[in-house]
């Protein structure tokens, strides 16, 4: 298997016959793990139509096909997450899940590798059909970058695997206090990997990430000002 491709379904809870045949595994909001019809070893080429996973225009060969069954109902512009949004239990599977399949085949976690559906286009230039998932997580108001997005998601199942951020230098979204979401949540995790008492991962950038934040400035010798950006997640990932 040469990658991993991420997906929303957009339906409903409850996997389809039309889900089944698309995609290699399904994960449900609550989080319970559905295989689909074809196992992972359908991608392997030469590709006979109807008996593999055809989750992504042009770029099957060789790649599972992994979606998370929500956002039913959701619309881009103007944003809305519908009825049947993503679950923060279901990302959490979909992280340790994503990472086993990647020990199982021998899969490198990088840009090209592991990306979201809203990725292909702008990484591997296959020309797609207006997909934005996955570009959006639990806590974000609105998608986001696609990229910047699967860098989330790949940092989190780097984790998982036990194994530093690879590119750590590509992650560098600017958090401040107030800010909210997954990258929020990453950098906390870092925070406390490295003893810092935070209470709770809860993706807010609050009074107590904030002193967190300050202290670690202070110790690497960098402007104390509470603002995250470039130097200061090299700090973090400095012997991830």
């Amino acid at each position: 298997m040469d990658g991993i491709i991420l997906h929303w379904t957009a339906g409903a809870d409850g996997v389809t016959p039309h889900e089944a045949d698309s995609y290699n595994f399904l994960i449900g909001r609550d989080g319970t793990i559905t295989p689909g019809k074809h196992a992972p070893e359908a991608q392997i080429p030469p590709l006979r139509k109807g008996s593999y996973a055809a989750h992504t225009l042009n770029a099957n060969g060789n790649r599972i096909g992994v979606a998370l069954d929500a956002m039913g109902d959701a619309n881009e512009r103007p944003f809305r997450a519908g009825r049947f949004p993503i679950t923060e239990l279901q990302l959490d599977v979909l992280v340790t899940f994503v990472a086993d399949l990647c020990l199982k085949y021998r899969i490198p976690v990088t840009r090209r590798t592991v990306l979201s559906h809203a990725e292909v286009e702008p990484t591997l230039g296959i020309k797609q059909n207006g997909k934005w998932d996955i570009s959006w997580l639990p806590g974000m108001d609105a998608p986001g970058d696609p990229v910047a997005v699967g860098d989330q998601l790949r940092a989190r199942i780097l984790a998982a695997m036990g194994q530093p951020a690879i590119g750590a230098a590509a992650f560098t979204p600017v958090l401040r206090r107030g800010s909210k979401g997954e990258a929020v949540r990453h950098l906390q995790e870092l925070l406390t990997g490295q003893g810092h008492v935070l209470g709770k991962v809860d993706g807010d950038f609050g009074e107590r990430t904030d002193a967190a934040v300050r202290i670690l400035q202070k110790l690497e010798q960098l402007k104390p000002d509470g603002i995250v950006g470039k130097q200061t997640w090299a700090a973090l990932n400095k012997g991830q």
